[in-house]
């Protein structure tokens, strides 16, 4: 049941019709978002919460960006965590790059078994007229066989999860500014 504050007149002629029931601003916290190993690309992703007190149902929801349409999501409140993530669209103007840093990579046999250092390179550039807040995430890889061995070497300031190898850097960049970040990490294995 819903208590709708707009007047409407509704014609009675067994036709579908739709109409606007509440108007709701919202606070959101913005942050530019990317997973370079994946996609180079950066996202803009709105964090949305108290959605709870909305009495929202399950439904698709149109999302406009700055009176742009972006896109549509599904939204399913019974499943949902008090915080919703949406993403606004890529921004073109935030460049980043992953690279293998082939003269920090390194291979040697110590013993019955061989060790490979991986060494990568992420660097973002902001071409946007604006400071930007932005969260880049990479994962070091994991293994569930005892005979493999992978350690991090270097993560800069990078959060690190141990059970899903995730790194994650929150950095604030300025505009027109560049920035690289760096990792690595060792991969002991069996000889054969």
């Amino acid at each position: 049941e819903f208590r709708i504050d707009l007047p409407y007149s509704i014609k009675s002629n067994n036709e579908q019709y739709m109409v606007l029931i509440k108007i709701v601003d919202l606070d959101a916290n913005y942050a530019y978002y990317t997973v370079p190993k994946i996609d180079p690309s950066v996202y803009l992703v709105a964090q949305l919460s108290k959605l709870d007190e909305l009495g929202l149902v399950p439904a698709e929801a149109n999302i406009f960006f700055d009176g742009s349409y972006v896109g549509e999501t599904y939204i399913d409140p019974t499943t949902m965590e008090d915080t919703l993530t949406l993403s606004m669209g890529r921004d073109p103007n935030i460049v980043v790059k992953r690279l293998l840093m082939k003269k920090e990579c390194k291979e040697k046999i110590v013993g019955d078994k061989k060790e490979k250092i991986m060494a990568y390179s992420i660097e973002i550039k902001n071409l946007k007229a604006t400071g930007i807040e932005l969260i880049i995430e990479d994962q070091l890889p994991i293994t569930q066989n005892a005979d493999i061995l992978i350690e991090p070497i270097d993560l800069g300031k990078a959060e690190y999860d141990t059970r899903t190898g995730m790194i994650k850097w929150k950095i604030e960049l300025k505009t027109k500014a560049s920035r690289f970040l760096h990792y690595s990490y060792t991969v002991t294995f069996n000889n054969d």
